[in-house]
Order: structure tokens, then sequence, then C-alpha cells
């Protein structure tokens, strides 16, 4: 199976800045599938930089920036959706994030947002990484690059030893399912 996903221009709404689509072959790329839209809104806003994998059961995992929820399509979301049938549907679409990116305020110019849009899918887990402008919101340019998994992360136990005191002296900390 081979699997491409793009961004077009809608041929029944030429006004629409661009929607996700996906193609496939069976056959190593001789022939190619109708192209199916893969997000679910009915707006004219523009989605871009799409990106899939497929897990080892075969379902195919789609991500993908999209300013639907920005009246003024400024600040973009990072969206998701799957397809257990080879790409014909697709789940209703989910939103990853919960602060949009201005992608000015994450590089001069908004150049290089995409470069770092990636998923892969594994047996047990989905995982979504995406350049991530929400702190340009507060200062100068910042571009972080943010993570999702589609699974809950495992509640940290963290223990902070002393639980209080004087500044400047040293902290441990240790615990289970936190990250340092």
């Amino acid at each position: 199976q081979v699997y491409v996903a793009y961004v077009g221009i809608p041929t029944d709404n030429p006004e629409d800045d661009g929607d996700v689509y996906m193609v496939s072959s069976t056959n190593k790329g001789d022939t190619w599938s109708r192209r199916i839209r893969i997000n679910d809104d009915e707006t004219v806003s523009f989605q871009f930089f799409p990106e899939v994998a497929v897990d080892p059961k075969g379902a195919i995992h789609a991500m993908w920036g999209d300013f639907r929820d920005d009246p003024f399509h400024v600040r973009f979301h990072i969206y998701y959706a799957t397809s257990e049938d080879g790409g014909q549907t697709w789940s209703r679409n989910s939103r990853v994030t919960d602060f949009g990116s201005n992608p000015n305020r994450a590089f001069p110019g908004g150049r290089f947002i995409g470069d770092y849009f990636a998923i892969a899918a594994t047996g047990e887990d989905v995982y979504m990484v995406w350049a991530d402008g929400r702190l340009g919101e507060f200062g100068g340019p910042n571009q972080k690059i943010a993570f999702a998994r589609k699974k809950l992360m495992p509640t940290p136990s963290i223990l902070i030893s002393p639980p209080s005191g004087p500044g400047g002296k040293d902290v441990i900390v240790q615990g289970f399912n936190f990250q340092p």
C-alpha cells in the first residue's frame, strides 16, 4: 500500500483555501484511488502540512495544521484523524492542541513552521510532533517542538525533598512517570 496525503483546493469550492486529501495505490503506484478528504470541517479555512503513518494493524493515522478555529485565520491548531479501512472513511477530526499557534510569532515571517511536523504509529500508540509558536504570543518570535500521543500519559508520582525551606538550597526530585 502507498498512501499520499496532500493539500488541494476543492473542485466544488474554489473559495476554500485548501483541504487535506489522501490518495492510495495498491499496485506500487501504477494506479491511484480517487482522492478522499480527511478534514471534516465545512469552512473555507486553510489546512496544511499533512503527515500520515500506518500502524502494524493497517490503520492509517493523519495529522495536519488547521486554521478552522480562528475566524481571522491567524492561529492554527493541530488536528488528527484515523482510518481503519484503507483511507476510504475517516474518523471525526480531533483537535490535538489546547492553544493556537501563530506562525508569524513562531519564526520571522512564519517560515519553517511545517518543517517539523511528523507522526509515527505503533501497535499501542500514535505519536505526533509539530512546530508550536504559542510562546511567541508573550514575547519575541519563539518556536518550540511540541509533542502529543494518543494514549493518556500516566499520572506522575513526584516527591520533592525537602518539601519546604529557604531558597538557594539543593532540592531532590524523585518519582515515576515524569520527565525531569
